[in-house]
């Protein structure tokens, strides 16, 4: 006859077996897993879990885990390929996650954190983009080495050819607004390495001073045009007619608006935009417009 559970006591949860519920080797087996599996999602790859039972009598047992949850895992080595333009300790800089060493109690970085990789991955890619590579793809991967109880990180890089700046223009399609009257606030140069940071910071100075000159609900999008030959981009940047974003409140000299993002204060020194609220979301988010 299998036992039946009086109490169960892990204090991890969220686990199978339930007090006073049938117990079977298998759904301890289950329950070992998703206790270990909760732990390496917070970084602790060596832990180890003991189920261990207490007899009550009258086929009824008390299920102990006993837990020995080992020190937060560390990242060994960080390495990359097919980097061919930059330096390995130039993309070191450019990620958060670093590598453990003799002062590894003084930081965090340096413990493994899935979601963090994510971001480091997305971080290289920007670095990528702003210098140039429009193109580049870059993906992690973690391999965890039981021996050096740590974890080896890599970053594929596919860098994809090197672009500089073709044509730019500005294209309105708003017939009261001259586009040639806002280029002094385009400081991009044909030539010049490609940026995809620097076109979407332009295409914001651009909004602004559409604003300024008395067109608050323009529309600017900057459209890249890739001459794979040439290994040139054009740019065109594009004005169109805005439409009104629903406005929550006011606070202040700011207004507050409902995004899917959560709430963005904007200033409303100008009339209220699609184009501003784009401009504030970019500059709340860290996100450019490539």
């Amino acid at each position: 006859m299998r036992p039946k559970l009086r109490s169960r006591r892990s204090g991890i949860g969220p686990a199978g077996l339930k007090s006073r519920g049938t117990m079977t080797k298998a759904a301890v087996r289950e329950d070992v897993a998703r206790i270990i599996e909760i732990y390496h999602r917070n970084s602790r790859y060596q832990v180890e879990v003991t189920p261990n039972t207490i007899a009550r009598g009258e086929g009824r047992v008390d299920l102990v885990f006993e837990i020995r949850e080992g020190a937060k895992t560390g990242v060994k080595r960080i390495a990359f390929f097919g980097n061919r333009e930059f330096a390995e300790s130039r993309l070191k800089g450019v990620i958060k996650t670093t590598e453990s060493g003799w002062f590894g109690f003084l930081k965090s970085s340096d413990v493994y954190d899935a979601d963090r990789i994510e971001a480091d991955a997305d971080l290289l890619r920007r670095f990528y983009v702003k210098n140039g590579f429009a193109d580049a793809h870059v993906s992690a991967a973690a391999a965890y080495d039981p021996a050096h109880q740590g974890f080896t990180l890599t970053f594929a890089i596919d860098e994809g050819a090197r672009y500089r700046l073709g044509t730019i223009e500005i294209d309105s399609r708003i017939v009261a607004l001259d586009g040639s009257s806002l280029r002094n606030v385009v400081h991009l140069a044909q030539g010049d390495i490609f940026d995809g940071e620097a076109v979407g910071k332009t295409a914001d100075a651009i909004t602004v001073a559409a604003g300024k000159h008395g067109f608050p609900f323009v529309d600017v999008r900057p459209h890249a045009n890739r001459d794979s030959a040439a290994n040139i981009i054009n740019v065109v940047f594009t004005l169109d007619d805005g439409r009104t974003p629903s406005v929550r409140s006011s606070i202040g000299s700011s207004l507050i608006w409902d995004s899917p993002f959560g709430a963005l204060r904007v200033d409303y020194a100008y009339p209220i935009s699609k184009a501003s609220i784009d401009v504030a979301q970019r500059l709340h988010f860290g996100v450019g417009a490539f």
